[in-house]
């Protein structure tokens, strides 16, 4: 929540630039603690590693731009698309299960999203369509590291996101 009204309370520093020094930071402190392990910052699964920062990245400059642009509750709600599109990506691509109950809930709760988004006429479709870009990135990224958990040390899933992102 934190983040959130930074971001939002900076409408003059781009959201790019945002993301930069969030990355910065992070990598920096994620690069020493692998160092101080001893472990490599390059993984052995790299494209799905990049995969897993370009894909982060990109959600989290979309998000950035929304929290700029539209009320706060709004581009929050829109990122509460993010799960939604994480179970699908789960079932489609990871091949994981979901019991009847969670189609059910999982289908309510994507309608409350479009019930809320529906108004607020302060937002305009192509936010909500970057929102939904955004949340559908941040899904590709999590079910990435979902798929990586056991293949890869923690440190190294974490520092592909700063390492993509700063540059």
């Amino acid at each position: 929540m934190i983040v959130k009204i930074g971001v939002k309370l900076l409408p003059h520093i781009p959201p790019m630039e945002i993301v930069f020094f969030r990355c910065l930071i992070s990598f920096i402190i994620t690069y020493s603690l692998l160092k101080r392990k001893g472990h490599s910052i390059l993984g052995n699964n790299k494209i799905l590693l990049l995969m897993r920062g370009v894909f982060g990245t990109v959600g989290l400059y979309l998000y950035f731009v929304i929290l700029q642009e539209i009320p706060l509750a709004t581009a929050s709600t829109l990122i509460y698309l993010t799960p939604f599109f994480t179970s699908l990506v789960g079932v489609t691509i990871l091949k994981e299960k979901m019991s009847f109950i969670q189609w059910i809930l999982l289908f309510i709760a994507f309608l409350g999203i479009l019930l809320i988004q529906g108004f607020d006429e302060r937002v305009t479709i192509y936010y909500i369509i970057l929102g939904g870009i955004g949340s559908l990135c941040a899904a590709f990224a999590y079910s990435i590291i979902r798929y990586l958990k056991d293949k890869e040390h923690s440190l190294v899933l974490m520092i592909y996101f700063p390492m993509i992102a700063f540059p």
